[in-house]
Protein backbone atom coordinates (compact mmCIF):
# COMPACT_ATOMS: atom_id res chain seq x y z
CA UNK A 1 0.00 0.00 0.00
CA UNK A 2 2.83 2.63 0.70
CA UNK A 3 4.55 1.77 -2.57
CA UNK A 4 0.76 1.92 -4.15
CA UNK A 5 0.63 5.83 -2.52
CA UNK A 6 4.10 6.76 -2.78
CA UNK A 7 4.09 6.09 -6.49
CA UNK A 8 0.63 8.00 -6.94
CA UNK A 9 2.61 10.71 -5.36
CA UNK A 10 5.45 10.67 -7.48
CA UNK A 11 3.60 10.93 -10.62
CA UNK A 12 1.08 13.52 -9.36
CA UNK A 13 4.63 15.60 -9.10
CA UNK A 14 6.26 14.29 -12.26
CA UNK A 15 2.60 15.95 -13.81
CA UNK A 16 2.62 18.99 -12.04
CA UNK A 17 6.66 19.71 -12.94
CA UNK A 18 5.27 19.51 -16.71
CA UNK A 19 1.75 21.66 -16.36
CA UNK A 20 4.01 24.54 -14.68
CA UNK A 21 7.09 23.67 -17.51
CA UNK A 22 3.84 24.22 -20.24
CA UNK A 23 2.67 26.91 -18.38
CA UNK A 24 5.56 29.14 -18.26
CA UNK A 25 6.90 28.38 -21.66
CA UNK A 26 8.20 31.37 -23.61
CA UNK A 27 6.18 30.02 -26.97
CA UNK A 28 2.72 29.20 -25.75
CA UNK A 29 0.27 31.93 -26.33
CA UNK A 30 -2.91 32.49 -24.26
CA UNK A 31 -6.32 33.89 -25.33
CA UNK A 32 -6.19 37.05 -26.74
CA UNK A 33 -2.49 37.19 -27.48
CA UNK A 34 -1.45 38.29 -30.93
CA UNK A 35 1.70 37.61 -32.86
CA UNK A 36 2.96 40.34 -34.56
CA UNK A 37 4.97 40.14 -37.85
CA UNK A 38 7.08 41.81 -40.07
CA UNK A 39 6.89 42.45 -43.55
CA UNK A 40 10.23 41.50 -44.18
CA UNK A 41 9.67 37.79 -42.95
CA UNK A 42 7.49 36.00 -40.34
CA UNK A 43 8.85 37.12 -36.67
CA UNK A 44 6.53 34.44 -33.63
CA UNK A 45 7.25 35.23 -30.26
CA UNK A 46 10.08 33.08 -30.28
CA UNK A 47 12.01 33.30 -33.31
CA UNK A 48 14.62 29.99 -32.26
CA UNK A 49 12.16 27.97 -32.69
CA UNK A 50 10.55 29.15 -35.57
CA UNK A 51 10.64 27.21 -38.95
CA UNK A 52 12.25 29.62 -41.80
CA UNK A 53 12.91 27.00 -44.39
CA UNK A 54 10.28 27.96 -46.93
CA UNK A 55 7.78 31.31 -45.48
CA UNK A 56 4.89 29.55 -48.09
CA UNK A 57 2.94 27.33 -46.20
CA UNK A 58 1.07 24.71 -48.38
CA UNK A 59 -1.19 21.82 -46.71
CA UNK A 60 -3.85 19.43 -48.29
CA UNK A 61 -6.92 18.37 -46.21
CA UNK A 62 -10.68 17.37 -47.58
CA UNK A 63 -13.70 19.50 -48.00
CA UNK A 64 -16.74 17.98 -46.08
CA UNK A 65 -17.98 16.95 -49.64
CA UNK A 66 -14.57 14.53 -49.85
CA UNK A 67 -13.46 17.36 -52.74
CA UNK A 68 -9.37 17.83 -52.18
CA UNK A 69 -8.30 20.96 -50.95
CA UNK A 70 -4.98 22.53 -51.35
CA UNK A 71 -3.94 25.48 -49.88
CA UNK A 72 -1.89 26.81 -52.95
CA UNK A 73 -5.19 26.79 -55.12
CA UNK A 74 -5.58 30.21 -52.92
CA UNK A 75 -2.42 31.90 -53.94
CA UNK A 76 -2.56 35.05 -54.41
CA UNK A 77 -5.42 36.44 -51.76
CA UNK A 78 -5.35 37.24 -48.31
CA UNK A 79 -6.43 34.25 -46.02
CA UNK A 80 -7.45 33.87 -42.46
CA UNK A 81 -6.71 30.18 -41.58
CA UNK A 82 -8.94 29.20 -38.55
CA UNK A 83 -8.65 26.38 -36.49
CA UNK A 84 -11.87 25.49 -34.51
CA UNK A 85 -14.00 23.07 -33.30
CA UNK A 86 -17.87 22.65 -32.99
CA UNK A 87 -17.47 21.94 -29.48
CA UNK A 88 -15.89 24.79 -28.43
CA UNK A 89 -18.40 27.99 -27.30
CA UNK A 90 -15.32 30.84 -28.21
CA UNK A 91 -15.48 28.94 -31.72
CA UNK A 92 -19.19 29.66 -32.33
CA UNK A 93 -18.82 32.99 -31.48
CA UNK A 94 -16.33 34.46 -33.77
CA UNK A 95 -18.36 32.27 -36.61
CA UNK A 96 -20.73 35.20 -37.44
CA UNK A 97 -18.11 37.85 -37.58
CA UNK A 98 -15.95 35.22 -40.04
CA UNK A 99 -19.02 34.98 -41.85
CA UNK A 100 -19.29 38.67 -42.48
CA UNK A 101 -15.68 38.83 -43.20
CA UNK A 102 -15.74 36.36 -46.20
CA UNK A 103 -19.05 38.10 -47.18
CA UNK A 104 -18.24 41.58 -47.75
CA UNK A 105 -14.46 41.03 -48.81
CA UNK A 106 -14.77 38.09 -50.83
CA UNK A 107 -14.73 39.82 -54.17
CA UNK A 108 -11.26 42.07 -52.69
CA UNK A 109 -9.32 38.64 -53.21
CA UNK A 110 -9.98 37.59 -49.20
CA UNK A 111 -11.01 33.88 -48.03
CA UNK A 112 -11.58 32.33 -44.68
CA UNK A 113 -10.48 28.58 -44.48
CA UNK A 114 -11.82 26.76 -41.31
CA UNK A 115 -9.66 23.79 -40.48
CA UNK A 116 -12.18 21.19 -37.93
CA UNK A 117 -10.37 19.68 -35.11
CA UNK A 118 -11.86 16.72 -32.97
CA UNK A 119 -15.02 17.23 -34.18
CA UNK A 120 -16.35 14.26 -35.35
CA UNK A 121 -17.18 12.94 -38.75
CA UNK A 122 -18.11 15.20 -41.86
CA UNK A 123 -21.87 14.47 -41.65
CA UNK A 124 -21.72 15.67 -38.22
CA UNK A 125 -19.38 18.68 -38.98
CA UNK A 126 -21.43 19.06 -42.05
CA UNK A 127 -25.03 19.56 -39.78
CA UNK A 128 -23.11 21.84 -38.01
CA UNK A 129 -21.94 24.08 -40.75
CA UNK A 130 -25.40 24.22 -42.16
CA UNK A 131 -26.76 25.28 -38.68
CA UNK A 132 -24.89 28.21 -38.18
CA UNK A 133 -24.97 29.29 -41.74
CA UNK A 134 -21.20 28.83 -42.55
CA UNK A 135 -20.43 29.64 -46.40
CA UNK A 136 -16.59 29.73 -46.29
CA UNK A 137 -14.93 26.89 -46.61
CA UNK A 138 -14.71 24.30 -43.91
CA UNK A 139 -12.11 21.57 -43.75
CA UNK A 140 -12.07 18.05 -41.96
CA UNK A 141 -10.13 14.95 -42.64
CA UNK A 142 -11.23 10.94 -41.61
CA UNK A 143 -7.55 11.16 -39.87
CA UNK A 144 -6.51 13.35 -36.77
CA UNK A 145 -3.16 12.61 -37.67
CA UNK A 146 -3.82 15.32 -40.72
CA UNK A 147 -5.44 17.89 -38.94
CA UNK A 148 -2.51 17.52 -36.60
CA UNK A 149 0.15 17.66 -38.94
CA UNK A 150 -1.86 21.01 -40.61
CA UNK A 151 -1.29 22.49 -37.04
CA UNK A 152 2.07 21.51 -36.04
CA UNK A 153 3.06 22.95 -40.07
CA UNK A 154 1.36 26.29 -39.02
CA UNK A 155 2.70 26.51 -35.13
CA UNK A 156 6.28 24.90 -36.22
CA UNK A 157 5.98 28.33 -38.83
CA UNK A 158 5.62 30.58 -36.60
CA UNK A 159 7.44 29.76 -33.84
CA UNK A 160 4.36 28.85 -31.36
CA UNK A 161 2.63 25.85 -30.33
CA UNK A 162 -1.02 25.56 -30.85
CA UNK A 163 -3.13 24.49 -27.58
CA UNK A 164 -6.51 25.85 -27.92
CA UNK A 165 -9.13 26.59 -30.68
CA UNK A 166 -10.23 29.02 -32.05
CA UNK A 167 -6.25 30.26 -33.23
CA UNK A 168 -6.13 31.49 -36.27
CA UNK A 169 -3.39 32.66 -38.90
CA UNK A 170 -3.56 35.60 -41.25
CA UNK A 171 -1.56 34.97 -44.39
CA UNK A 172 -0.84 37.80 -47.13
CA UNK A 173 -1.02 36.87 -50.81
CA UNK A 174 2.50 35.64 -50.70
CA UNK A 175 1.06 32.99 -48.09
CA UNK A 176 3.07 34.05 -45.35
CA UNK A 177 2.00 34.12 -42.21
CA UNK A 178 1.68 37.87 -40.95
CA UNK A 179 -0.34 37.51 -38.03
CA UNK A 180 -1.47 34.44 -35.23
CA UNK A 181 -4.79 35.40 -32.93
CA UNK A 182 -5.24 32.91 -29.99
CA UNK A 183 -9.07 32.76 -28.35
CA UNK A 184 -11.80 34.69 -30.64
CA UNK A 185 -11.55 38.13 -32.25
CA UNK A 186 -14.71 39.92 -33.70
CA UNK A 187 -14.72 40.82 -37.48
CA UNK A 188 -13.46 44.58 -36.46
CA UNK A 189 -10.31 43.37 -34.72
CA UNK A 190 -9.60 41.02 -37.42
CA UNK A 191 -10.51 43.57 -40.40
CA UNK A 192 -7.77 45.67 -38.81
CA UNK A 193 -5.08 43.41 -39.68
CA UNK A 194 -6.31 42.26 -43.23
CA UNK A 195 -6.89 45.63 -44.47
CA UNK A 196 -3.58 46.16 -44.63
CA UNK A 197 -2.67 43.03 -46.94
CA UNK A 198 -5.79 43.12 -49.81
Amino acid sequence: MYKLKRNVLIIIGVLIVVIVGFLISDNTLKSGDTVRTEVTGMRGNNPSKRDNSNNVLDFTLWTLDGDEFHLHNLKGKVILINFWATWCPPCRMEIPDLIRLWESHKAEGFDVVAITIQSGKPKDIAKFVEKFNMTYSVLTSENDNDLLRVMDLFGRRAGIRITGVPTTFLLDREGVIREVYVGPRTEAQFWSDIKKYL
